[in-house]
């Protein structure tokens, strides 16, 4: 306090702030700057469970989101979070595990199950699939069927337009080796993923063309 001035005045701001040094209970203000960096309390991490436990909860979030067929959807999930197959899922131990639920959340936020775990199945070959290309669908196995018992098991040259993941010539070649294979699609992403099947399953016997038709 000054003389002849009364009382000293102090603004609000350095009040906060003495009040906190002097442990007044008042809490200092912070800038904008500092509420931003922060440090934000750790989350908290669930707990271990046995695989068998685990499966149950995925079924029943599963289950609330509307998917199909939960527990067999949980068994893969489980299965590619693992590294394994989904037969060694359904022989395991009592033994707790320690899986993530990040696959899970991204199935009940409607993500394809294909996209998730990176492949899909069709006429026993294993085909690589992701955004920028249709999921292979058993509806086309019957196409496959079809093309098989109606064309001569003779020199051919197929196209397989719009090929997406090269599901249906790929298999063609499989079948008929001596048939020639042309999988075509405009678009890059799906001629990346004929690519790659093509290279891990048929390497050597089905030609990719980008093109918007013929």
């Amino acid at each position: 306090m000054v003389a002849g001035f009364g009382r000293s005045r102090v603004c609000p701001a350095r009040r906060r702030e003495t009040d906190a040094v002097h442990g007044t209970g008042k809490r200092r203000a912070t800038s904008g700057i500092e509420r931003r960096w922060q440090l934000r309390p750790a989350a908290v991490q669930p707990p271990k469970v046995t695989l068998a436990e685990w499966l149950r909860i995925a079924e029943v979030r599963l289950t609330q989101a509307g998917v199909a067929s939960p527990r067999l959807e949980a068994q893969i999930l489980a299965a590619t979070i693992l590294g394994v197959d989904r037969s060694s899922i359904l022989v395991r131990g009592p033994e707790e595990v320690d899986l993530a639920w990040e696959l899970v959340e991204r199935r009940i936020e409607g993500e394809p199950l294909a996209y998730i775990t990176g492949w899909r199945e069709f006429r026993s070959s294993r085909f690589q699939v992701g955004p920028g290309c249709l999921i292979p669908r058993q509806e086309t196995e019957e196409l496959v069927e079809l093309a098989l018992a109606t064309l001569p098991d003779d020199p051919l040259t197929i196209a397989d337009v719009g090929s997406g993941s090269g599901c249906l010539g790929i298999s063609l070649a499989l079948e008929r080796p001596c048939w020639r294979i042309a999988c075509i699609d405009l678009s890059w992403e799906a001629i990346d993923w004929t690519n790659r099947n093509r290279r891990a399953i048929a390497p050597g016997q089905v030609g990719l063309v980008r093109s918007d038709l013929l």
